[in-house]
């Protein structure tokens, strides 16, 4: 499997894109919830794999001792699981927004994720001069 280093930007850049499409036409349902909950699931999910990206790079650069880096991620990593639950707990209960837009919202970059990856995997598969 080849994943070069423009891997994660194109993964960005595509659920930007997807996400900012998915948006505009929820809109034409004149629907606010649906839109909030799709704003609001995209929001987070692209925040969350931003924030991923970064606590990555954080935890492999030579700049830091080890010690402090894995410190440094781990208490990332923990520290935005509960800020994500209150804020779903806030949000859920004083902004009336579609929790299944907010699921699919949320599952965006991970679906576009997925699917480059099983693009990357049908290209290599079928074409012989990739595999090697």
């Amino acid at each position: 499997m080849i994943v070069d280093d423009g891997f994660i930007q194109r993964v960005h850049k595509t659920s930007l894109w997807l996400s900012l499409f998915i948006i505009i036409l929820s809109l034409s349902y004149r629907d606010s919830a649906i839109t909030l909950g799709l704003l609001l699931g995209v929001s987070i999910s692209l925040t969350f794999f931003k924030l991923l990206c970064w606590t990555v790079n954080r935890f492999f650069s030579s700049k830091l001792q080890m010690r402090k880096r894995a410190f440094f991620a781990i208490k990332i990593t923990l520290l935005k699981f509960p800020l994500l639950g209150v804020l779903l707990y806030y949000v859920l209960r004083y902004i009336n927004i579609n929790p299944l837009a907010l699921i699919v919202g949320i599952g965006i970059v991970q679906a576009v994720m997925v699917l480059k990856v099983v693009g990357i995997l049908f290209v290599n598969y079928t074409n012989p001069l990739a595999r090697t």
